[in-house]
């Protein structure tokens, strides 16, 4: 990824820049491009990790990128041939682009430190995303990669009664289910769940409300992809949160998580 990223710019110094000059209409604009460019380069950098056999899959990274951001790739490539003669608008988006790469560095970090046992403590507040795992799958129906699990342990930020939201969204999902779970488990060795299954593209999203006197011990859950054995789904899965909502007792300020309740229901 770095050098792919050095090379366009060493190549755009050695051509005429062109600070000042106005973007043309038909050039992706540079808080767009920004975005682009971030998937285009982690959709790079998986592609990297593909065996021999699944190449064609490099394919169907760079495609989602152009399709998730509506461009064509001839408007990708033409943008950067105009970016790379115009090196001041190049190195503006790259200095945010460092900037991302290096906070998502560290999130993997936290990632790897909480894998190995490592404390990790949420942030406080009523309403946070505690997901601290990763936020891009490439899922498929071999026994490989057809499932994802995570599991977080609760800190002193964790409240009795607290709510939660877990999302995800899908993509490629033409074929085959995407079937999620979701269970909180308590001090007491009880627990409550909810599961559903997704079978087209779009956003999956389960909620788990737990009323109990009982300290919350563990929530875990799962993705689970399955299909026709003939005709092996490949899914994108992306956009993964787990918000944690404090619940008010006898408040009338839980107005959110009754908005959150019914827009799943």
């Amino acid at each position: 990824m770095n050098k792919f990223l050095w090379t366009i710019v060493m190549i755009g110094g050695l051509l005429m820049t062109g600070c000042g000059n106005q973007i043309p209409s038909d050039i992706i604009q540079p808080d767009k491009m920004e975005e682009v460019l971030y998937d285009y380069h982690l959709s790079t950098s998986m592609a990297t990790e593909l065996n021999s056999e699944d190449n064609y899959k490099k394919i169907s990274y760079r495609n989602y990128v152009f399709q998730k951001h509506q461009i064509t790739e001839a408007e990708f490539d033409s943008s950067m041939v105009w970016y790379t003669r115009n090196t001041d608008k190049l190195s503006e988006i790259y200095l945010n682009l460092n900037e991302r790469f290096n906070k998502q560095k560290n999130q993997l970090k936290m990632v790897l430190d909480a894998r190995q046992d490592t404390e990790y403590v949420s942030q406080p507040g009523d309403t946070v995303d505690v997901w601290h795992y990763g936020n891009l799958y490439w899922m498929g129906k071999s026994a490989l990669n057809n499932q994802l699990t995570f599991e977080i342990l609760p800190d002193s930020n964790f409240h009795q009664k607290d709510a939660f939201l877990w999302k995800a969204n899908f993509e490629f999902l033409t074929s085959g289910t995407a079937t999620m779970g979701m269970n909180v488990m308590f001090d007491n060795d009880s627990l409550i769940g909810e599961s559903c299954s997704i079978t087209q593209s779009g956003e999956g999203s389960l909620y788990l409300h737990t009323d109990s006197a009982y300290q919350i011990k563990s929530i875990n859950g799962f993705i689970y992809i399955s299909g026709d054995s003939l005709q092996s789904p490949q899914v994108l899965v992306h956009d993964l949160s787990l918000t944690r909502y404090h619940f008010k007792a006898d408040s009338t300020d839980n107005q959110e998580l009754v908005q959150v309740t019914d827009s799943i229901q």
